[in-house]
Parts: structure tokens; sequence; C-alpha cells
């Protein structure tokens, strides 16, 4: 299915024509769409939206994830990317990614160790303990640091100057719109997504159920019906999400 079948679908449930859900130039079937599709989001990665992007930060004052992009893209050609997590990366040495160690808020207090010892153990408590091994700072392997949506390049170089990293993320799903402009679909009726494709019954229900609060059409102590649609629409979704877990994960050593 696409966006804009699932906009006749959920129409024709509310027995109404697609149309008579736009108001003020805002579409409220769109609207329910975007919501439900966020929910799914907000309680899982899913593999299709992972994706590599290269992010410039300053070698002090790091860089926003904001403004990464589609990793090989930059200049006029650059690809926005709408960074939800992070999961690792790289840095780039003689124009060759070279994986480091990453690390957020959650696991910076791995890295503290004594200043004052004077020799360390061949074993090792955490990998980032090697970058204090034989002698404080001397070995100085670079790992990249993340603090909310800033990105830090460890250790830390000179202002003003710049490095470019390879991050490994998960990214937001484009959000759904009523029609694409001139020759191009966009997000429009004609788009196709995971969502749309594969998880297309969550999709329904869950926009069926977003879209009632907004037109009040029906209520749980008078009809009854709200209930089974939240049902249908979350067995829908732990369809989707183990269906997603098992192309990675399923028959594998």
């Amino acid at each position: 299915m696409n966006v804009g079948q699932i906009r006749r679908t959920v129409a024709r449930y509310f027995e109404v024509a697609a149309s008579e859900f736009i108001t003020d130039d805002e579409d409220l079937i769109i609207i329910g769409m975007n919501s439900a599709r966020k929910k799914a989001e907000l309680l899982h990665d899913f593999e299709v939206s992972k994706v590599s992007v290269d992010l410039v930060v300053d070698d002090v004052t790091g860089g926003v994830l904001s403004s990464a992009v589609l990793a090989g893209t930059s200049g006029e050609g650059a690809v926005s990317v709408n960074v939800k997590s992070v999961i690792a990366g790289g840095v780039f040495v003689d124009d060759v990614v070279s994986p480091v160690r990453f690390s957020t808020t959650t696991s910076v207090d791995k890295d503290r160790v004594r200043v004052g010892r004077e020799c360390y153990d061949d074993e090792l408590r955490y990998p980032s303990d090697a970058t204090f091994s034989g002698g404080f700072y001397r070995d100085r392997r670079p790992k990249i640091l993340q603090f909310g949506n800033t990105i830090f390049k460890y250790p830390f170089g000179n202002t003003g100057e710049t490095s470019t990293l390879r991050l490994q993320v998960y990214k937001w799903f484009d959000d759904y719109t009523v029609a694409g402009e001139d020759d191009d679909p966009g997000t429009g009726d004609t788009y196709t997504d995971l969502f749309t494709e594969h998880g297309h019954d969550y999709l329904k229900w869950a926009t069926i159920v977003e879209v009632n609060h907004l037109m009040k059409e029906f209520v749980p102590r008078q009809e009854g019906n709200l209930s089974p649609h939240k049902a249908f629409a979350d067995e829908a979704l732990a369809a989707l999400i183990s269906w997603d877990e098992y192309i990675v994960e399923g028959a594998r050593t």
C-alpha cells in the first residue's frame, strides 16, 4: 500500500471522502498517520532506518547532529539526515574510515582512572582504559563523545580546526504529505516506506485512533469500539517489530 491508499482506507472507515478531512490546508488523516508512525519509531529502532552519515565537527566545540548529511554527499549535493540516535562512529585516516570507540554521557564514567597510578595491568577493565595504558595520555587514541545532540572528537584539537566523522545512525522516517509537487511524488499519495508496505495494518488502525481524537466520531463509553482499534494497532505493531528484529537476528549464529 501507499500513503494515498491508507488515507482513503481511513476515510472510508469514517464513511466520508478523504477530502473532507482537509481543513485550513491541514489534512487530519496525514497528521494522524505521522503521529502513529512517530509513536512506533519511539518504541523501536527499525533496521531500514540505519544509515551512515558524515558530520563535520569543530575540534574543540564539536558539531550538532542536525548538520549531519548522508555519507559521501557534500556541498550542493548534500542530503540532510534527521538523526534519531548514534550507534557507532569512526574518524578518517588518509581518506579511510578507522572505527573508534563511541561514548555517551551514560558511559563516560567508565573512562575515569586514577591519574596518580604509575603502573598498569595487562588486563584492562574497560576498552577505554587502553587510552591510558603505559602512562597517562601517552597513547591518546581517538574516540567520539556524545553530549546531548553534540558530537565531539577526542582528544580535542585546536579551536577553528575541523574534522569529518563518519557515524552509523538510526534516522527518523520522513513525514507524510498530502501530495508531492510537480513530477516528484515526494512523500505524497504515491509514497511508500516500511510502514506503508509492511506495517500498513498498524498504520491504518493507529491512524483511525489518532484521527478519532481529532474528529470525536466515536466514544468508548457510548459505542465501545475504541478499544478494539487500539488493540488491533498494538497487535500489528508487535508483529512488525518482531519481523524487523528477525530479519537481522533470526536463524543466525
